[in-house]
């Protein structure tokens, strides 16, 4: 009997498959109830495969990956998960215990820094990424791996990345040296930088505000995550207190009034708006719980 192309190709294809296997499992997704998994009801448990989309309606559920990350997504929640990583497209949710792996909302990457630290991140209505840290710091970088905050427990930030990507940055903070370099930690969102420009002998020890742009591929001095080179450097304070060259303390209050661009950028919580590689970025004030977004941090047992 002769067998014409398609069905020859057929018969190729059905072997293909039958060779490959079943997809193998990532892990389980569980809840109290129902909930929606690659557009199938389930309920009570789920396996859960790459690329698998889970979406939660009125209670949360917990995904337990095999390589030991845990989420909690909160109810009227979408993500999409993968073997190292799950991508947030609605609502909110909680990772923890990692093991490297990360949540990712609008292009930006949220890992907790160790393996005990725990991260809430929600979008807003606005369409930010909201992150609290609830356990040891939280480190949030952008598409490029730049990082461009570094959350601290129990403090709230919002994002604000740019559709495109970019190397703007806008950061103030006590301008130090060290070995020759000049550095400056964002008051903000707590990334340190080492700085490249004219006359900055002048403003060490001083509250400055900085805006520049990162410079792609230096290797910044120990103790920075980047090198940025200043564009245009303006003195917000007086001085640094246990910075070399200080002047008296002072500048807080100049440095809380520098809210230039704190409208253009969109964020609505904050006074002072940082921008790193292109992600705008500000402190919420009171965070996601007082917003009675998050539940307890009790684990899923469905029934």
């Amino acid at each position: 009997m002769k067998l014409n192309v398609q069905s020859l190709l057929a018969l190729m294809l059905s072997c293909c498959l039958l060779a490959a296997g079943p997809a193998p499992v990532i892990g389980v997704a569980k809840a109290n109830g129902s909930f929606h998994l690659d557009n199938s009801l389930i309920r009570g448990n789920g396996s859960l495969f790459e690329g698998s989309v889970l979406e939660t309606s009125e209670i949360r559920s917990e995904l337990v990956l095999d390589r030991g990350a845990r989420l909690v997504m909160m109810p009227d929640s979408r993500t999409k998960v993968y073997s190292g990583r799950a991508v947030l497209e609605k609502g909110a949710g909680q990772i923890r215990e990692t093991s490297g792996f990360s949540l990712e909302a609008r292009s930006l990457k949220i890992t907790p820094a160790n393996q005990s630290a725990a991260a809430w991140v929600a979008l807003n209505p606005a369409g930010h990424v909201v992150v609290q840290a609830a356990r040891g710091p939280v480190d949030v970088r952008n598409r490029e791996g730049v990082m461009v905050a570094r959350v601290m427990p129990g403090r709230a930030m919002e994002f604000n990345p740019q559709a495109q990507a970019s190397t703007a940055t806008k950061i103030s903070g006590c301008l130090e040296k060290r070995n020759g370099n000049y550095f400056l930690t964002d008051s903000t969102t707590n990334v340190t930088a080492q700085i490249r420009g004219n006359d900055l002998d002048k403003l060490v020890g001083k509250r400055v505000e900085i805006t520049g742009s990162l410079i792609p591929g230096a290797t910044p001095a120990a103790g920075a995550s980047q090198v940025v080179q200043a564009l245009e450097t303006r003195q917000t304070g007086k001085g640094c207190p246990g910075i070399a060259g200080a002047a008296a303390a002072g500048g807080a209050a100049a440095a809380g009034a520098a809210a230039a661009g704190g409208v253009a950028t969109g964020l609505s919580t904050a006074a002072v708006i940082a921008i790193v590689g292109g992600v705008a970025a500000a402190g919420t004030v009171g965070g996601m719980y007082a917003a009675g977004v998050f539940e307890d941090e009790e684990p899923v047992s469905p029934r």
